[in-house]
């Protein structure tokens, strides 16, 4: 039995493909109002009803996460974000950064949006090869978690969850190869340099910086310049700078209530404890 099957579309006018599934862990396609065949679904520990809908698929060249969302439950917007965690401690943050638009409206499901996120070939590498433990959705200070064994009636228990996660991955990868599409993303430009994410602080007034460079110890000597009390407590390095910059905006957002000015914190013991874990 085919488990998954990619269907790819071609606009006459662009000469661009679409590559999307018809359906995923050998679902027999239905109604499209009633099932969402084409994607994995997974549900939310804070309520039995909600459901978080991903997949990934390439449109014009770049490759993304596509969501959906069930209104009531989520209601997403610019800002917010979805971690997934994997095995050894790896997490992706996927940030939205342009409005979902509304797709359906079905008495049972609600009002369903969909956005697009840019997904790097790192990030399509650790789907298919690294086991998937749990995954978070965050907007402002709401948090909806997943909970293990609620995934959908076809991938249970959740080792079903994983398998289908990695399966779904690899074979997209495999088809972007044998498409000639297994380059980073337009919108992800390969040739930027790496940045990191770093937390430093003014030994002075006990004040903390989140910011981003390409250099943290460069950065930390020209503030050292300007004020000698300056110290560069740890970093993150991630080969692109975008990546960098949206770690950077999520740890801002989650920290904006402790926010002195610009990128300066009052942050606890416990807020640094968890960063340095993050930072990793």
């Amino acid at each position: 039995m085919e488990l998954n099957k990619i269907k790819i579309t071609k606009d006459l006018f662009t000469k661009t493909k679409k590559i999307d599934w018809e359906f995923v862990a050998g679902r027999v396609p239905k109604d499209y109002a009633f099932e969402f065949e084409d994607a994995i679904v997974t549900g939310a520990n804070n309520d039995n009803f909600s459901k978080l809908i991903f997949s990934p698929v390439n449109k014009d060249g770049n490759n993304y996460l596509k969501f959906r969302f069930q209104k009531k439950f989520f209601n997403p917007k610019k800002g917010d974000s979805v971690a997934f965690l994997f095995e050894n401690n790896r997490i992706e943050i996927f940030v939205i950064d342009a409005s979902p638009i509304e797709i359906m409206d079905h008495s049972n499901w609600g009002r369903i949006l969909e956005v697009y996120i840019p997904i790097s070939l790192d990030q399509l590498e650790t789907f298919a090869n690294i086991k998937f433990i749990t995954w978070k959705f965050k907007s402002g200070n709401k948090e909806l978690l997943f909970k293990d064994g609620i995934a959908g009636d076809n991938f249970r228990p959740k080792e079903t969850l994983q398998k289908v996660i990695c399966q779904l991955f690899k074979e997209f990868i495999q088809v972007l190869l044998s498409e000639g599409l297994y380059t980073e993303n337009n919108n992800i430009k390969s040739t930027e340099k790496s940045c990191s994410v770093y937390l430093m602080k003014d030994l002075v007034n006990g004040s903390y910086k989140i910011g981003i460079s390409n250099s943290p110890k460069y950065r930390e000597r020209t503030l050292q310049s300007e004020k000698p009390e300056i110290e560069l407590i740890h970093s993150k390095q991630f080969h692109k700078r975008n990546i960098a910059e949206i770690f950077e905006k999520v740890l801002h957002e989650f920290f904006k209530n402790k926010r002195i000015r610009g990128e300066w914190f009052q942050l606890t013991d416990e807020d640094i404890s968890d960063l340095k874990t993050i930072l990793k």
